[in-house]
């Protein structure tokens, strides 16, 4: 072996692709998962073999198909994908069984990054408001900074869809200053499941 080869070897030991992304901000089992969940369901069966190499490029195309996608899309891909490799006729039981439990730990991998809650941050921003219409300086910032936060969780509601927003911090709000004032805030918030 050359020594270039040799460095590439061990550089590629310690660099690790980022984990491709579903559309609700949840990941895809890395390989090093995905190997973990093989080993796992196959505790020490050698009969598995047969099917590893099948069911590992189903799986990796699976997943670079998935990336980007709802849980829910890649879900039902996986399904489809697994159907595809149990419809070998010549498959023993074992095996089935086996790529059953792949399947299960795969499709709860992915239930779990469907309830993971995403972090979301919006801004908003208020009317422009006349001082003069105001008692106070503190009267104008808090019907500004109101309208701003209000638009701001409008926009963390839109971002999270069927989902609820917890907002988990204080909304931070600035504004201008002289006899026209307008007034921005940022909502930090997470999309839950109920």
């Amino acid at each position: 072996m050359t020594v270039k080869f040799l460095v590439a070897l061990i550089l590629s030991a310690f660099v690790t692709p980022a984990p491709a992304q579903l559309s609700n901000g949840g990941v895809l089992p890395t390989d090093a998962e995905i190997h973990g969940l093989q080993t796992l369901c196959a505790g020490g069966n050698v009969k598995v073999t047969e099917v590893n190499g099948r069911l590992n490029a189903e799986i990796m195309a699976w997943r670079k198909s998935a990336a980007g996608a709802a849980v829910s899309f890649a879900k039902k891909d996986l399904g489809a994908v697994i159907d595809k490799v149990k419809s070998d006729a010549g498959l023993a039981e074992v095996t089935k069984s086996y790529v059953d439990c792949v399947s299960n730990n795969l499709q709860r991998f992915l239930d779990r990054e469907e309830r993971r809650p995403r972090p979301v941050s919006k801004t908003g921003q208020s009317e422009t408001l006349v001082r003069a219409d105001y008692a106070s300086d503190l009267d104008i910032r808090k019907v500004g900074c109101g309208e701003a936060e209000s638009y701001a969780m409008q926009q963390l509601k839109s971002e999270c869809g069927d989902r609820y927003v917890a907002v988990t911090g204080n909304p931070r709000c600035s504004g201008t200053t002289g006899g026209l004032r307008t007034f921005v805030a940022t909502v930090d918030g997470e999309c839950r499941v109920r």
